[in-house]
C-alpha cells in the first residue's frame, strides 16, 4: 500500500515541476554555433577595417545569441542575457568558431574588389566636394575609429593563419568532411 502511495506523490510532483534542465554537455551548442554564424558576418563592401570592426562586435554577439538559447534550455538566467557564459559552454563556443571566422574572412577578401571600387569612387568625391564639410564631423570620427582598428589589427592575417592551421590539426577532419561551412547565400 505504501509502493503504490508513493508512486502517487511521484507522479503529482512530476506534473507540478518541470523536468529538469538538460547539463551543459548535453546542450547543441556548435549547432547553435553554426547557425549564429550563418547569417552574422562582416559588412561586405564597405572599408577594409569593417572585418576588424565585425571582430570586436562578435564576443558580445556571441554571448547574447547563446544566453539566450541557454535561456530558452535553461529557463530564466540569473546573470542575464549579456554576461559571461558559463566556462563549460564558452570553451564549446570557441572551439566551434575558427571555421566559421576562416568562412568570413574568405568571404570578405572575396568582395575586396567591390570595396576597393567604392573606395575610389568615395576618393572622388572627397576630391570634388571635401572630406570634412559642414555636419560631416562623424566622417573624421570614422576615420580614427579606422585608423585605431587599423593599428590594433596590425598583423593578424598572419597570426590567425597560424592560429586556423593549429586548430585544424586538431581537428584532423575525415577525407570527405569539409571543415569550413557553406558559403553565405
Amino acid at each position: 500500500m505504501g509502493r503504490s502511495n508513493l508512486g502517487k506523490r511521484l507522479a503529482r510532483l512530476e506534473r507540478i515541476f518541470p523536468p529538469a534542465p538538460p547539463k551543459a554537455a548535453d546542450l547543441p551548442v556548435e549547432e547553435w554555433v553554426d547557425e549564429v554564424m550563418g547569417f552574422g558576418g562582416p559588412a561586405l563592401y564597405g572599408v577594409e577595417e569593417d572585418f576588424f570592426g565585425w571582430l570586436e562586435w562578435l564576443p558580445g554577439f556571441l554571448r547574447s545569441q547563446m544566453n539566450l538559447r541557454l535561456a530558452e534550455a535553461w529557463g530564466p538566467l540569473p546573470h542575464g542575457t549579456g554576461s559571461a557564459l558559463p566556462p563549460e559552454i564558452a570553451e564549446r563556443v570557441e572551439e566551434a568558431l575558427p571555421p566559421h571566422i576562416e568562412r568570413w574572412r574568405r568571404v570578405f577578401a572575396e568582395a575586396r574588389p567591390e570595396r576597393e571600387a567604392k573606395r575610389l569612387m568615395s576618393e572622388e568625391h572627397d576630391r570634388l566636394y571635401g572630406r570634412y564639410g559642414v555636419g560631416r564631423e562623424w566622417v573624421r570620427d570614422a576615420d580614427r575609429e579606422r585608423e585605431a582598428l587599423r593599428i590594433k589589427y596590425e598583423g593578424w592575417e598572419q597570426q590567425w593563419e597560424h592560429d586556423y592551421e593549429q586548430w585544424e590539426r586538431r581537428h584532423q577532419p575525415d577525407e570527405q568532411e569539409d571543415r569550413l561551412p557553406d558559403s553565405p547565400p
